[in-house]
């Protein structure tokens, strides 16, 4: 019986011989005057207290080169992670970060130097290379599809080697040309990044819209270095953290109005996913990551059963809930759609899988759940210190605004325009982004256009 061959394997070795076939010099990356991969950093020069960069996989957007990093003293990170410093291009080889493209080019790291997730494999540019073509070269999605034909390790985590990329023969073309096809994708960039903007201003200003609504005052909690509380405010909690004025204060705007708390309104899911039953070769997965925090969208990714990560477990259907258990605050909230059906979620989500509709919709829940006021209340109530997480417990205790149903509705339906307005803009800049790197990749395969 003849053995069948994966997509991503027939895809991998289309890709090497088109890259083989392109008008320019063909060369290993891993060649030295191309690219150093994974290059060692000493950090020993640098003291603990030294301030450095710190990226984890959740602190790079997928496909847009765009890092929100943290600030951590290198005695922190000097062990267990990744280095890399500025100009490095930083790129997920584990699925299915990898194929979502979680990668990027680092630059303007606090003391030229930074540490991440142990997930990244790190290239330095060789005189030969830019760093831009680099990482447009490691981005493109054909590339992103076919390094899947590459994966090793085992079942749920699934690796792209550091040999495919050290062996990986591409096009390297001149470095006036290299600047020509970067300079193609910058344009491309800049453009996406306007209709970005704009469709991210109308989300944002959502939550001012929401709490002028509710007749809640949007407020900047204060750091506050010391301050004393009432014996009678306080909970099972020995953390003084939970009972900072600022939240307190803010915890009470709703407890003075028509409100509920979460657990008396919705109900939590506990169904288990068995990957053994299940009817196909692959599934549907949304992980953390795959939730946009300011659009509060699933994004799921199609993962092989036998590649299962080991956190898939999550039954979840249309009209469910996913709230992120670990940094909740950071608005990782999604209300799934009919296109979500049958999407295994990770046991990083507490999975809302009823609301009570005598008394409202699970539209406006999710819209009070990553209201602010509501995000604050899950930052309160979470525990631990770069990574604070929240137990379904706390988050069943958090507060939301129960306005009467015809307040509920008119909310709801200007959120929804919101957001389809806003949709309508990403549309847009996707689809320039998309032109760029075909006429990027087009180019690098093809040649330049005359």
């Amino acid at each position: 019986m003849a053995l069948s061959v994966s997509p991503q394997v027939v895809a991998l070795k289309q890709l090497r011989a088109d890259l083989s076939a392109a008008p320019w010099p063909i060369l290993p990356l891993g060649d030295p005057e191309v690219a150093e991969i994974n290059p060692k950093i000493d950090l020993k020069a640098l003291d603990d207290d030294t301030p450095v960069s710190f990226l984890p996989m959740e602190a790079v957007e997928e496909n847009t080169n765009t890092i929100h990093p943290t600030v951590r003293p290198v005695g922190e990170v000097r062990k267990g992670y990744t280095a890399f410093a500025d100009n490095d291009v930083i790129w997920a080889k584990i699925t299915p970060c990898m194929q979502n493209g979680k990668s990027a080019l680092v630059r303007g790291l606090m003391n030229g130097v930074g540490s991440g997730s142990t997930e990244f494999h790190v290239l330095r540019a060789g005189p030969k290379t830019l760093p831009e073509f680099l990482w447009a070269l490691l981005s493109m999605p054909r590339l992103l599809f076919a390094a899947q034909g590459a994966f090793a390790g085992s079942s749920g985590h699934q690796r792209v080697p550091a040999s495919f990329l050290e062996e990986l023969h591409a096009p390297i073309p001149p470095l006036s040309q290299q600047r020509h096809l970067v300079a193609l994708l910058l344009d491309g960039q800049e453009r996406r990044d306007i209709a970005l903007s704009k469709s991210r201003k109308i989300i944002r200003e959502i939550n001012s819209f929401v709490m002028n609504e509710l007749g809640l005052v949007l407020s900047l909690p204060k750091k506050i270095s010391a301050f004393a509380t009432k014996r009678i405010l306080l909970e099972n909690r020995l953390d003084p953290f939970f009972y900072s004025p600022p939240f307190l204060a803010s915890e009470r705007q709703i407890a003075e109005q028509s409100h509920v708390v979460l657990d008396e309104l919705v109900k939590f899911s506990n169904k288990i996913w068995d990957a053994r039953s299940h009817p196909e070769a692959s599934f549907d997965y949304i992980e953390i990551s795959g939730v946009d925090r300011v659009t509060g969208r699933a994004i799921p990714s199609r993962i092989a059963v036998e590649n299962a990560p080991s956190r898939a477990r999550m039954i979840t259907k249309p009209g469910d809930i996913l709230v992120s258990l670990t940094r909740p605050h950071h608005g990782s909230i999604a209300l799934l759609e009919n296109q979500h059906e049958g999407c295994i979620a990770s046991t990083g989500f507490a999975v809302i899988c009823d609301v009570d509709k005598d008394r409202t919709t699970a539209r406006f829940v999710w819209t009070m759940l990553r209201l602010s006021i509501c995000l604050d209340q899950m930052l309160r109530r979470s525990s631990g210190g770069n990574y604070p997480a929240i137990t379904q417990d706390e988050l069943a205790k958090v507060l939301i605004p129960l306005p009467d149903k015809a307040t509920q509705q008119r909310i709801c339906d200007e959120v929804e325009r919101r957001h389809i307005e806003a949709r309508k803009l990403e549309n847009e800049a996707q689809s320039i982004w998309q032109a760029a790197r075909q006429q990027f990749e087009d180019q690098l395969l093809n040649g330049l256009a005359p």
